[in-house]
């Protein structure tokens, strides 16, 4: 039950946060917009991280190594078809591969 209740007060927190930026006069300072850039990525790293690092016991787990190998296709590349290719054929290896 408290985890409903903290959802829901964070929902009714960030609406409220938009009605008055939306409806008021105010204007969102350019350092404030700036960061709000990366809380998407930043949200979606938060989820998958756990499900990523968890080796289940393993010392190298699949899952880590395609995250490594598709971080520096990112980083390099800059597609993402590029990064979801290599990504997914490093984890199918490594998870044959590894026991």
């Amino acid at each position: 039950m408290t985890a409903w209740l903290a959802v829901v007060a964070a929902g009714i927190s960030v609406y409220s946060l938009r009605a008055v930026l939306l409806l008021g006069r105010f204007r969102t300072p350019v350092t404030i917009e700036r960061a709000l850039v990366y809380v998407a990525p930043a949200a979606l790293a938060a989820l998958a991280a756990p499900a990523v690092l968890s080796g289940g016991g393993a010392a190298v787990a699949p899952r880590a190594l395609a995250l490594a190998a598709g971080v520096v296709v990112a980083h390099r590349s800059r597609s993402i078809g590029a990064t979801v290719a290599v990504g997914m054929a490093v984890l199918w290896i490594a998870t044959a591969a590894l026991p």
